[in-house]
């Protein structure tokens, strides 16, 4: 087969699969507006016309291919929607093209629906096509298709009603959204971040307020009157109409990025060209300025360029280098983690816009090696807290920064026992819950450092607090079983458990089972911590001390055998805690 398919939708270097496909999305009208041009007679030649036949064609197959491919219901959705205003509304009547037109949209409305309910006829077929096709189906489920982004459009028409006047400022969407975040809406438990509202007009709205909503809808309806006025002598117009349609349909459910506003201010471009060559007075002006102005051309060229070479190498080449040696790093994390390391320390020391995702790219990459390797913890540690200390002063306003500030803190507090560090980790925990009221995380990691500094009575005011405010939250469910589990009801700690688990908590991950197994050590239930890091040795079989701490549960249920026979494995594997468990042994 000449066809591949791969497990992930394509991407491009300006953006994700969504960017990819509405970038795209106006030129297809375009195209198609310009193939239909040629079909009339002119003076161009034959071989002409197969030239620009050929690389029209080229543009409307791949532009419908790509679309496809990247299976963005909004783009399909807008392109469905231009096509049928540029047939409905093509300027020459032809009464047949309307009527096919018409039927063809019924026609493909009822297979959506019909293939909708019948998904086995789809499912048989070859994946490339079947995982597309079934995203386009789905567009038969309506707005009910993804309810995440209903419960986030419900936040963010919250945080505008706010601000409505002048909004939260260009790119911060998040901080409205996050200060209006409700983990009770449906969905939002499992999708807890949005930067973008997946809505154009609501983007706007939050980013820059209602006059900037106006402001948009005016020049918006304007540019499509004066199109509408010129098609007669520019055909091309309603092509660019269509064009402009499509990518308003399609960002109605899509986010936006600065590749959608690129085509976008090019389409305003081009048409406001056309509008203003429509009058033949505004052509005299224009050459007359042309002539004016016609000494400093090529010096304004030259400085235009300069100007577009920075720009190019600053925000696009830079970011570009930089996001693959981010995803270099991120492939040699698992199996050679002093060469990802290195990288990521280069990386980071790059002062640009990109520092920010950078440095979150960084922290993650550092989190997962802890956790894999525990031993790692100390000298990771220092480095967690230097860059989350930096990503607060580049992003104050990201409760995510201020999050992993309080968590680096607590990790560095657990072996400093420092007042002064369990104040600055609070302080970080508080602005965190200031800049984002309603969410169970925070709750959860201060509840952690509570925990981490023996507070027993702080974290069971956390957790009453949780579980009362968010009573299906996973993380809440998790928190109040495990106080359970330190005050020693046992039956009640594990019912919150094992709901936590229903919710999608992972109950069984290294980390959580080192929680459980501190809890029940504060009561002394070693038959309760025995396969707890049975489980914990399964999982990581070169940390020792899950094999240390299993030796002794052993030794204080009386069962010395299993201990004798742990330790002889471990002086094995270990050769260099010969002394201690030798030592241990004696105790048996």
């Amino acid at each position: 087969s000449i066809f591949a398919h791969m497990s992930f939708r394509p991407s491009s270097t300006l953006g994700n699969p969504i960017i990819l496909a509405l970038y795209l999305l106006p030129s297809f009208f375009i195209a198609l507006s310009f193939f239909l041009m040629e079909i009339n007679p002119s003076a161009s030649s034959k071989q002409a016309k197969v030239k620009k036949y050929s690389y029209l064609f080229l543009t409307i197959f791949f532009t419908v291919a790509i679309v496809f491919i990247t299976q963005t219901r909004a783009a399909i959705l807008g392109l469905l929607a231009g096509l049928f205003c540029f047939f409905i509304f093509y300027p020459k009547k032809m009464k047949a093209l309307r009527i096919s037109t018409m039927v063809l949209s019924i026609f493909f409305l009822a297979s959506i629906f019909f293939l909708n309910a019948n998904p086995k006829i789809y499912n048989n077929w070859p994946e490339a096509i079947s995982g597309p096709t079934a995203r386009i189906v789905s567009l038969a489920k309506g707005v009910g298709i993804d309810q995440s982004r209903i419960s986030a459009w419900k936040i963010s028409i919250s945080a505008f009603f706010e601000k409505p006047y002048f909004g939260y400022g260009p790119e911060n969407f998040y901080v409205g959204f996050n200060k209006h975040y409700d983990p009770n809406l449906p969905a939002m438990n499992i999708e807890k971040d949005f930067d973008r509202a997946h809505n154009y007009l609501i983007q706007t709205m939050v980013d820059s307020g209602i006059f900037a909503l106006v402001f948009y809808f005016i020049f918006f309806f304007s540019i499509l009157w004066g199109l509408q006025k010129i098609k007669s002598t520019y055909p091309i117009a309603h092509g660019l109409q269509a064009g402009f349609i499509a990518l308003f349909i399609a960002s109605l459910a899509s986010i936006d990025g600065f590749a959608i506003n690129l085509i976008f201010f090019f389409l305003s471009a081009y048409s406001l060209h056309l509008i203003s060559l429509s009058s033949a007075e505004e052509i005299k002006n224009i050459l007359a300025k042309e002539d004016k102005f016609k000494f400093i051309k090529a010096p304004a060229i030259f400085i235009l360029f300069l100007i577009l070479i920075i720009f190019l190498w600053q925000y696009n080449f830079v970011p570009l280098q930089m996001n693959k040696q981010l995803n270099v790093a991120e492939g040699l994390s698992e199996d050679n983690w002093t060469e990802s390391y290195k990288i990521l320390e280069e990386q980071s020391k790059i002062n640009t816009f990109f520092l920010p995702y950078t440095n979150s790219i960084y922290l993650r990459l550092l989190i997962e090696r802890i956790i894999r390797h525990p031993e790692d913890n100390n000298a990771l540690s220092e480095k967690v807290l230097a860059i989350s200390e930096k990503n607060v002063e580049l992003q104050p306003y990201d409760y995510r920064n201020w999050l992993r500030l309080g968590e680096s803190l607590e990790t560095t507090n657990k072996e400093k026992k420092d007042s002064k560090i369990t104040e600055k980790s609070n302080e970080a925990f508080k602005k965190a819950a200031e800049l984002r009221p309603k969410n169970p995380t925070i709750v959860y990691s201060s509840f952690m450092n509570d925990i981490s500094n023996k507070d027993i009575t702080k974290a069971k005011e956390l957790a009453d607090y949780c579980i009362k405010s968010f009573p299906e939250s996973r993380e809440c469910l998790w928190i109040s079983g495990l106080i359970n589990v330190y005050l020693n009801n046992i039956s009640e700690g594990k019912n919150l458990i094992e709901k936590a688990k229903t919710n999608g908590y992972n109950v069984e991950s290294e980390n959580s089972l080192n929680q459980l197994a501190m809890a029940y050590l504060e009561n002394k239930h070693y038959e309760e911590m025995l396969p707890i890091y049975q489980k914990l040795i399964t999982l990581n079989d070169s940390q020792v001390q899950y094999k240390t701490s299993l030796m002794l549960v052993y030794k204080l249920l009386g069962q010395y055998d299993k201990a004798r026979e742990l330790a002889s494995q471990i002086i094995k594997t270990n050769p260099e805690l010969k002394p201690t468990i030798e030592n241990f042994l004696q105790t048996l």
